[in-house]
């Protein structure tokens, strides 16, 4: 026995694993499949955001409690903006992310086609 056959029963160890398989759709319905997913991840981020805003509103209402009588009732307007504030600088970057989520090639290439039919019609009507 020399050296190397200790060697063959050796086998490698492979970090990663497999690679995901490539989803298959229909034709005609793999972008609105897309779309759909995108638009899906886009909500859940949403509804993530806005329980961090009332989160926020449920400490600071429970830490005005603490610190006075009725301080929950008394700092209900400061809780509920420190509240809908942080829902909105979580949620800021949704507008952009909607936008991300519907700008796909095959929707760019409809859009392009759509003006160029526009335009052809305006000049062909004389419209300017």
């Amino acid at each position: 026995m020399n050296k190397f056959e200790s060697l063959r029963s050796i086998r490698p160890i492979v970090i990663g694993g497999r690679k995901k398989k490539k989803r298959k759709y229909s034709r005609g319905l793999g972008e609105l499949q897309v779309v759909g997913g995108r638009l899906t991840k886009v909500t859940e981020k949403a509804a993530r955001d806005s329980v961090k805003g009332l989160r926020m509103f449920l400490r600071a209402s429970e830490k005005s409690s603490r610190r006075k009588q009725d301080g929950a009732i008394r700092d209900l307007g400061v809780n509920l903006a420190k509240g809908v504030g942080k829902s909105l600088e979580e949620s800021s970057a949704i507008p952009e992310e909607v936008a991300r989520a519907l700008s796909t090639r095959k929707s760019r290439k409809s859009v392009r086609r759509r003006l160029k039919i526009t335009a052809r019609l305006s000049r062909a009507l004389g419209l300017k």
